[in-house]
């Protein structure tokens, strides 16, 4: 189930997630984030039918646009472009690919539109999906994604109908203080709306309730963020970053971030350590990938497209777990809270490799 990010759903949500910190014994507090919040509602591409947006793509009313269909980008055109679904790796620690969906393609595709003019855009991939692209950016023209197996054809005339809601709303990332022998916290992040969110809070909050019960070596800051979907509006994780930079963030020693998809993890032994006892105990292959985005505040000069990834720009030692096992989640906490700073900091010889 998706909670839609500052919708009275996802703030209920958010009340009672705060609600049920509180009763674990936490200390709370709710930092109020605004955002520009891009909501579809309809979306067709004629002849072919309904059709998929693009996240954050430019709204066209209820008549469209109208264009020939052309790979080459030119105004006035509504461009198409194949993307293909797999056209790089990644590594994990142990220098074995792992294939990676290519969103900079999608990106690409759309910029090169964009400049020369089109009106719109379809791009055609394997599944489609509206957030597909999840970089929150708002874009200019209108786009869709569509199947390989839809009779769309260059040349051929097309009309494009994208319709959807922009709004101004005020939403929240809940932080929740669990207290332990030592000043030094060790967060333990997720987020409140998109895809899977349910699962990953009540996931977390079964780890709360553990650790609760727990004499705690360390403190362990519960953050849970908001934006999971709007990386270039508001996206948690920075927002709190920026907000805390002179309180709480000294005080991090290790982050472990709960997302979707691959487990990354920062080239520290000692997380790496963790991240693999985690997923063992989840009983999956205990395969952690390396950061492999280039990005010029991550202290090696590269991160990951996850909410672990800005913690790591930050540089805190991070582990990001696809994983909502509860005893595994509980454990790595534990582990995490109590390791030295210094061990915790301590880098691996392995360095990492990008193309540029």
């Amino acid at each position: 189930m998706t909670v839609a990010t500052g919708s009275p759903e996802h703030e209920a949500h958010v009340d009672d997630l705060a609600r049920r910190l509180t009763a674990a014994g936490a200390r709370v507090r709710r930092d109020p984030i605004p955002m520009r919040r891009w909501t579809p509602r309809h979306a067709e591409l004629h002849p072919v039918g309904a059709a998929v947006p693009v996240a954050y793509t430019a709204r066209t009313g209820p008549e469209g646009v109208t264009g020939l269909l052309s790979t080459r980008p030119r105004a006035g055109v509504i461009g198409l472009a194949r993307i293909h679904p797999t056209t790089r790796d990644i590594l994990d620690w142990a220098g074995d690919p792992v294939p990676s969906p290519d969103h900079e393609s999608i990106r690409e595709a759309l910029a090169r539109f964009e400049s020369a003019g089109a009106v719109g855009a379809v791009l055609v991939v394997d599944e489609p999906d509206t957030h597909l692209l999840r970089d929150g950016r708002h874009r200019r023209i209108p786009a869709v994604f569509a199947r390989p197996d839809q009779p769309i054809r260059e040349g051929d005339t097309a009309t494009l109908v994208v319709e959807a809601d922009i709004d101004v709303v005020a939403t929240h990332n809940v932080l929740g203080v669990l207290p332990g022998s030592s000043p030094d916290l060790v967060v333990l992040q997720t987020h409140t709306d998109g895809p899977n969110a349910l699962a990953h809070n009540d996931s977390v909050m079964s780890v709360v309730e553990d650790l609760a019960q727990t004499d705690l070596p360390a403190c362990v800051l519960v953050l849970l963020t908001t934006g999971h979907l709007a990386t270039e509006e508001v996206w948690g994780v920075p927002a709190f970053l920026a907000e805390h930079r002179d309180d709480l963030v000294p005080r991090v020693k290790a982050a472990l971030s709960v997302g979707t998809g691959s487990c990354f993890a920062t080239g520290h032994p000692a997380v790496l350590d963790c991240a693999r006892r985690a997923l063992v105990r989840a009983g999956d292959e205990p395969r952690v990938c390396r950061p492999f985005l280039p990005h010029d505040l991550a202290p090696d000069g590269v991160t990951w497209p996850g909410d672990g990834g800005p913690f790591w720009q930050a540089g805190v030692p991070t582990l990001e777990l696809a994983c909502t096992h509860r005893t595994a989640l509980t454990r790595a906490v534990l582990e995490l809270c109590a390791t030295p700073r210094e061990a915790l900091s301590r880098r691996t010889v392995l360095e990492t490799h990008v193309d540029r």
